[in-house]
Formats: C-alpha cells, sequence, structure tokens
C-alpha cells in the first residue's frame, strides 16, 4: 500500500476491500497467489469475480487478472476506459498492450453485440482470462454471462 490506501477482508462478502484516498499515486493491491505454473503446450485460464466502486472516476486506474508489475494480463478500467492488457518485459523494459473496449474483435459487451450484454463493471462480474505460452500462443479475455 502507498499513501493513505487500505487492503480489508470484508467477511459479509467474503471478499477483500482495496480503498485508496485521494492523494496522488496512493495506490492499494492484493495478489492471492504469485505465480501459477504452467504446462507447455497446455492453456492456463483464471476465473475472478471482481466488482469496481467506479467506472469514470478520472485520474483513477483500477486493473484486475493474472499479473505482476512485469508480466501478465489483465482488464484495466482507467478513467471511463475499460481495456485489456497484456504486459510484458524484454531486455529491461516494460509494456502494457492495452486495447479499449471500443476496439475488441469480438462481441464489444456494449449491448450490440452478439450476447447482448452491456458490460457494467460496478457489478459483480465472472471475468476469465485464457491464455497458451508456447514461444507464442493466444490469449483470450472474457466475462461470463447469464
Amino acid at each position: 500500500m502507498i499513501g493513505s490506501a487500505t487492503v480489508t477482508h470484508e467477511p459479509t462478502f467474503q471478499a477483500v476491500k482495496l480503498q485508496i484516498g485521494d492523494t496522488l499515486n496512493d495506490q492499494s493491491t492484493h495478489t492471492s497467489n504469485l505465480y501459477h505454473p504452467a504446462l507447455a503446450g497446455s492453456s492456463t485460464i483464471f476465473t475472478m469475480a471482481t466488482r469496481l466502486n467506479s467506472k469514470t472516476t478520472s485520474g483513477l486506474i483500477q486493473n484486475w487478472g493474472a499479473f505482476d508489475a512485469t508480466d501478465g494480463f489483465f482488464f484495466s478500467q482507467n478513467g471511463s476506459t475499460l481495456r485489456v492488457v497484456h504486459r510484458k518485459t524484454f531486455g529491461g523494459a516494460t509494456t502494457d498492450n492495452a486495447l479499449a473496449q471500443t476496439d475488441w474483435n469480438q462481441d464489444k459487451l456494449n449491448g450490440a453485440g452478439s450476447s447482448g450484454m452491456t458490460l457494467d463493471v460496478t457489478k459483480s462480474n465472472l471475468y476469465w482470462i485464457d491464455y497458451q505460452h508456447l514461444g507464442g500462443g493466444r490469449i483470450r479475455w472474457g466475462v461470463y454471462y447469464e
């Protein structure tokens, strides 16, 4: 935690609550498992339930998924923009390759796609991330619906 941030357990919801203050660069994080082993040739799927307090707070970035400071895959709410992000580090340089919801290649979850779903990040949703690493491979992000 940095600044006036807090991490508390909410027994009523059996969940972890992350909060930050209003000071620039406040940061709150929670890690359930640092690393998961991967089997060559198979995919790894992460499923998580998340609900954000806000989806339009200017200057607030909220990330959830399978990632750390240098690598991983996650969803990110940056102000009012929802994105999926692939973070990677090569040669000591870390980059976040982000794709905004408006640019998703399948259902954009805006109510106009094949599912009819409008994703509301302030409601509890089940998110999944599926990736495969063979020196290449695929990455898929999704949300369970109904």
